[in-house]
């Protein structure tokens, strides 16, 4: 009688097939792990950089409305340009430069509510910039009364996140860690 076997090839080739197969998934868990990290890593400085953007424009406008008290009670000198600075994180800051109009807001309302403005060029009114750009700058073409009937109207002209040192991108590649 002969004996019938299992054939060695047949077993040698689904066990090799079984090991690539789990050594592919294995080094895509690894690099998808590693990639969720970096994005975490990511999320939590951008939302760092935006709490610390927002608490200097913060701290800007505490100092533009006692900077406005204080012209009201002296009386503005219609074209005078003061700049704030604030820093928002090592090496940034946020420098916020105002022309004072001279005029003054009769009905308390912000400029523009009680008027009608004209399209900005393009039809995108409700444009917005993106806090975080090295140099960003938002338009301009800002106009910013005080909320007290009576006060002396002014003008945002630079409102602008400046950086004081030279970029460089992070180009380390952490394989091991």
């Amino acid at each position: 009688m002969r004996k019938r076997g299992i054939p060695v090839m047949n077993v040698g080739i689904s066990l090799l097939i079984l090991i690539f197969i789990t050594l592919s998934l294995l080094t895509f868990s690894v690099l998808s792990l590693e990639n969720a990290v970096a994005d975490r890593r990511l999320s939590e400085k951008a939302a760092e950089h935006t709490s610390d953007y927002y608490a200097a424009v913060g701290r800007v406008q505490e100092r533009l409305a006692e900077y406005m008290e204080t012209a009201r009670e002296n009386g503005p000198a219609a074209g005078e340009q003061v700049t704030f600075e604030e820093e928002v994180s090592a090496g940034q800051r946020l420098v916020v430069t105002i022309r004072l109009t001279g005029e003054e807001d009769t009905d308390g309302a912000p400029d523009g509510e009680n008027e009608a403005e004209p399209a900005a060029p393009g039809g995108d009114d409700d444009a917005a910039a993106v806090p975080g750009g090295e140099n960003e700058t938002e338009p301009a073409a800002l106009d910013e009364d005080n909320d007290a009937a009576g006060a002396p109207g002014y003008e945002v002209t630079q409102w602008q996140l400046q950086s004081d040192e030279e970029w460089e991108p992070d180009r380390s590649l952490d394989v091991y860690q």
